[in-house]
């Protein structure tokens, strides 16, 4: 469960990326 978790943070850290290089 823990790690499932790890993953859902790692996906929305690289949206969160995409989203700063689409916004710059």
């Amino acid at each position: 469960m823990f790690f499932s978790a790890v993953i859902a943070l790692s996906l929305v850290g690289n949206v969160l990326v995409l989203a700063i290089f689409v916004l710059y």
